[in-house]
C-alpha cells in the first residue's frame, strides 16, 4: 500500500491479518460477531469472550461446539470457564476445530483474572505476589 508517496512492507499471509497490523481489530470485530447466532459476545480490540447459559448440560456441549466451529481461532489460546453459584464439577464436552477446550479455574477477562464465583482472589494474590498496582483497589498492595 502507498499513502502520501510512502509505501508500507508487504507481507504475505495464508488466513487472517498479521499480528500487531493495525487494522486486526477492526477486521476481527467485523468478522467474530456476524459468525455466531446463538452465543453472545464481548469484544476488546482482539480480545474476546464467548458466553452461553443453559440448565441443560447437553444443550449447552452442543450450541457451544456447533458456533465455535463456524469461528477460526488460535486454539491454543482458547479455554473455558464454568460460571454459577454452584461450583459445577462437570466438565463440559466442548469442542472447537477438531480439539477440546479445557476446563479453567480462573481466566483473565479484560485485564482481571476471576473464578467461577466471579471472584477476583486470584488477581489480586497475583498483584501481591508481584507488588504491582491493582486497579481494583486503585493503590500498591
Amino acid at each position: 500500500m502507498t499513502l502520501h508517496d510512502v509505501k508500507c512492507d508487504t507481507k504475505q499471509v495464508q488466513c487472517g491479518v498479521p499480528q500487531g497490523s493495525v487494522l486486526s481489530p477492526l477486521l476481527f470485530w467485523c468478522h467474530f460477531p456476524n459468525s455466531l447466532k446463538t452465543l453472545k459476545t464481548i469484544l476488546f480490540a482482539d480480545d474476546s469472550t464467548a458466553y452461553y447459559s443453559s440448565k441443560s448440560n447437553y444443550e449447552l456441549e452442543e450450541t457451544v461446539t456447533i458456533e465455535l466451529r463456524l469461528l477460526l481461532l488460535n486454539i491454543g489460546k482458547k479455554n473455558y470457564l464454568a460460571i454459577g453459584r454452584s461450583q459445577n464439577r462437570n466438565n463440559y464436552l466442548i469442542n472447537m476445530g477438531g480439539a477440546k477446550l479445557t476446563r479453567n479455574t480462573h481466566v483473565k477477562f479484560l485485564g482481571i483474572f476471576v473464578d467461577g464465583k466471579l471472584n477476583c482472589y486470584e488477581h489480586i494474590k497475583l498483584c501481591k505476589q508481584n507488588n504491582i498496582s491493582c486497579p481494583l483497589c486503585s493503590k500498591k498492595l
